[in-house]
């Protein structure tokens, strides 16, 4: 029988089949953010919960179920009570990367999980230090051929789409990069402002903030620097 879910970033609502529909929501309802406080996904999560907490005139709340890219609240929510009370805003790393590079995830988005509605999308942007150096693409790859180690970047977790973006860009760049994987955007944003990371792929969203502090030339802003995004407009 099929949960409840929901997707987002590459996102969608979902409805379980066995929910009373006349009487639902009888009671609080669970949203669960899969990825850590912070981030697009929380923000994201909460947004929706107060909307529909407007809308039906019940509670609907957020738990953070952060780890493994998101899979651990997925799964949270695919093994609880189908019955149309537990909700998670997934992205195509719950439904599509994880469950191809993972057979043992622990779920399967087809039989477990049913999609409700599209919310929200966000291409993904490599972000760099402003201490870098780096001010292009043209700057960032030039970069990643003299260094002498992999160049190392954050994502919201192994498998996730952040993850994948960064290996194909390295891939086809030419260059060697080594993965960070984090709970959640906020978390690897705090360490590549630091210093402690080379570059970023999350969703624009999360990067957003860092972003406007874009320095001028002779700054010595330790903010972040926009590089390419996935999206076909910039």
């Amino acid at each position: 029988m099929k949960r409840l879910c929901a997707a987002a970033v590459t996102s969608a609502l979902i409805l379980c089949s066995a929910a009373a529909a006349d009487e639902w929501p009888s009671r609080p309802v669970r949203m669960v953010n899969t990825f850590a406080a912070g981030g697009t996904a929380d923000t994201l999560t909460r947004l929706v919960a107060d909307h529909l907490s407007t809308t039906f005139k019940q509670q609907f709340f957020v738990k953070t179920r952060a780890g493994a890219g998101g899979s651990i609240g997925v799964q949270s929510v695919a093994s609880s009570p189908p019955d149309g009370y537990n909700f998670a805003l997934t992205n195509i790393t719950h439904l599509v990367l994880l469950p191809i590079s993972n057979p043992k995830l622990g779920y399967d988005p087809h039989r477990d999980l049913t999609n409700i509605a599209y919310v929200a999308g966000a291409p993904i942007m490599l972000s760099v230090n402003a201490a870098s150096g780096v001010h292009n693409y043209k700057d960032f790859i030039a970069h990643g051929y003299k260094a002498a180690n992999p160049l190392t970047y954050s994502s919201s977790g192994v498998g996730s789409s952040g993850h994948l973006v960064g290996e194909s860009f390295a891939q086809k760049a030419g260059i060697k990069v080594e993965h960070v994987p984090y709970k959640g955007a906020s978390q690897g944003i705090m360490d590549l402002v630091a210093g402690h990371i080379f570059f970023s792929a999350q969703t624009v969203s999360s990067s957003a903030a860092q972003v406007r502090w874009w320095p001028r030339p002779g700054s010595r802003s330790r903010g972040r620097l926009g590089c390419p995004m996935t999206s076909y407009r910039r």
